[in-house]
C-alpha cells in the first residue's frame, strides 16, 4: 500500500521536474511608466462564464488587497484592441489608467496613455490570486 502510494506522488511530481507544466512567466514594458497607473478596470479576455468568473475574483482580490483604483466596465468587444480603444477612449468616465485582461492563465494590462501592454504574466497554472497578486506587486514597484 505505502509502495504504491511513494509511485504515484513520484508520477505526479516527475512531469513538474522535467518541465511539462508550463511556467510562470512576466514582462513589464520599459516604455511604460508604472508609477502613473492607478485608475484601472479589469475585464475578462472572453466571454465564457469561467473567464468572467477569473476576471470577478481577480478585481475583489485587487480591490481588497491593492493600492489600485479599480473602476467597474462592462460590455462585449470584437478583440481585446476593441476593448482598449473603447475603456480608455476619451468617453471613458472616470478616465483610466489602464487596463487589466485577464484569462484563465494569463494576464495583460494595457497602459492607456500608450495604447501599448505595460505588463504580462502567465502563472503556470498557479491560479487568478497569483496573477492579481503579480500585478500589483508590478504597479507597487516590487517587481
Amino acid at each position: 500500500m505505502r509502495t504504491t502510494g511513494l509511485v504515484c506522488l513520484l508520477l505526479l511530481a516527475l512531469p513538474g521536474c522535467y518541465g511539462l507544466f508550463p511556467r510562470s512567466t512576466e514582462r513589464a514594458n520599459p516604455r511604460v511608466q508604472r508609477a502613473e497607473i492607478d485608475t484601472i478596470a479589469v475585464i475578462a479576455g472572453g466571454d465564457r462564464t469561467s473567464e468572467v468568473q477569473v476576471a470577478q475574483r481577480a478585481r475583489e482580490r485587487i480591490r481588497e488587497r491593492g493600492k489600485v483604483t479599480v473602476v467597474s466596465v462592462s460590455g462585449l468587444w470584437s478583440s481585446e484592441r476593441a476593448a482598449v480603444d473603447d475603456v480608455c477612449g476619451p468617453a471613458q468616465q472616470p478616465q483610466l489608467d489602464g487596463l487589466a485582461v485577464f484569462e484563465a492563465d494569463d494576464l495583460r494590462l494595457w497602459d492607456c496613455g500608450t495604447r501599448e501592454v505595460a505588463f504580462e504574466a502567465r502563472g503556470g497554472w498557479r491560479g487568478v490570486r497569483y496573477l492579481s497578486d503579480r500585478l500589483l506587486e508590478y504597479l507597487e514597484g516590487r517587481s
